[in-house]
């Protein structure tokens, strides 16, 4: 791609390991997942990160590389791919946070 070096510009001021990264971040060749989803995925990623903090140097990274593997998409893909089984969960009274649920009581009618 002759259009790397500007690309990685635009997530300046870590154009340096953008140009590095650049290359692998195109494997999905289906349209949608293009230098422009690129720019607008860093764009919302610095949205994000002015509200909440964070390394912009690494969401560059993680940016430039969230598409990297084209996965297929099925419920449950990765773990087929890599061969997991989903882990039963023992039946329990709390949530799935682990947190046990609180109970109100049913509003006193008027």
């Amino acid at each position: 791609m002759s259009r790397l070096p500007a690309l990685a510009a635009a997530f300046a001021p870590h154009d340096r390991l953008a140009g590095e990264l650049l290359p692998h971040a195109f494997a999905a060749d289906d349209g949608s997942h293009d230098a422009s989803h690129l720019i607008r995925v860093w764009k919302n990623a610095l949205r994000i990160q002015s509200e909440e903090g964070g390394n912009t140097r690494l969401l560059a990274a993680a940016v430039l590389l969230h598409d990297c593997v084209s996965v297929e998409k099925i419920p449950h893909g990765v773990q087929r791919l890599l061969g997991w089984r989903p882990k039963r969960r023992p039946k329990s009274s709390r949530g799935s946070a682990g947190v046990r649920p609180i109970s109100h009581p049913s509003p006193t009618p008027f």
